[in-house]
């Protein structure tokens, strides 16, 4: 959370299928008005990955939220998806094999500027882009 508490998105979503998209379109809303394309669809695809990682791999009861939150940092932008998950590992799959998915977070580490994992109460990913304004 921005240390003023100021976000400027922030939803709160069942853990569910539809998730992911309703989350690309609360962040695309909000933040087309501030990037390039470029920056848009990075961000998009890195917040739907990890919104997607929280559905699937947080073992959190079926009741279950995700927060996104989104906001300016300096001269660029800071997400976070928050999910109740507090068991497992969190982190950059092996690309070894012929397995289909499962590389969100490699994702999000070639395009952030900066990312990390926060486990307190639930576990939160977290990403930075540099601005690229429009």
């Amino acid at each position: 959370m921005p240390t003023d508490g100021h976000v400027d998105v922030e939803l709160t979503l069942p853990a569910g299928d539809a998730s992911p998209g309703r989350a690309r379109a609360a962040v695309g809303t909000w933040l087309s008005a501030h990037v390039d394309e470029s920056m848009l669809d990075d961000a998009l695809l890195m917040v739907s990955e990890l919104v997607t990682n929280s559905v699937r791999h947080a073992r959190a009861s079926r009741d279950a939220q995700i927060t996104v939150r989104a906001w300016r940092r300096g001269a660029g932008f800071r997400f976070e998806v928050r999910d109740a998950g507090r068991q497992g590992a969190v982190g950059i799959r092996d690309r070894a094999g012929d397995e289909i998915g499962g590389y969100g977070l490699a994702l999000v580490a070639t395009l952030a500027s900066a990312w990390g994992i926060k486990r307190a109460d639930g576990t939160t990913v977290w990403f930075e882009l540099d601005a690229r304004a429009t």
